[in-house]
């Protein structure tokens, strides 16, 4: 584990991982807050950062090929898809995406305090109740 500012200590990546994968575990470990990732999160990190890794090559190789090959769409564009898809999977539930950290519970509370919102804001309509 890496040492933390705040005296916790950060995950490391186990030495199996590619390397391609261990720069994004190095990335997300070194974006997130120190207490951010527990050990109990390293199977969901593990395969976020080998989608990451998976993603970026399909990216490479379709910039560099096109994504029509021989006539046909490229077997990188599948790649691509579902790694993007685990990604965004895996991402909510590390709570990486600003959506998944959230709390549900405090943020419709939090929207009155803060006036009117949206559509309302920009055309002056739906006043606030308390005025």
């Amino acid at each position: 584990m890496l040492p933390a500012v705040s005296g916790q200590r950060r995950l490391t990546p186990p030495a199996g991982l590619s390397e391609a994968a261990r720069l994004v575990f190095a990335e997300m470990v070194a974006a997130c807050g120190p207490e951010h990732f527990t050990r109990g999160d390293m199977p969901l990190l593990l395969a976020y950062c080998t989608a990451c890794a998976m993603e970026r090559q399909a990216s490479e190789t379709l910039e560099k090929e096109g994504p029509i090959v021989g006539g046909r769409a490229s077997p990188w564009l599948v790649i691509q898809e579902k790694q993007v898809r685990a990604m965004t999977a895996l991402a909510m539930r590390l709570r990486l995406a600003p959506q998944s950290r959230i709390d549900s519970r405090g943020a419709g509370r939090s929207a009155g305090k803060h006036g009117q919102r949206g559509i309302d804001a920009l055309t002056g309509i739906g006043g606030n109740e308390d005025e």
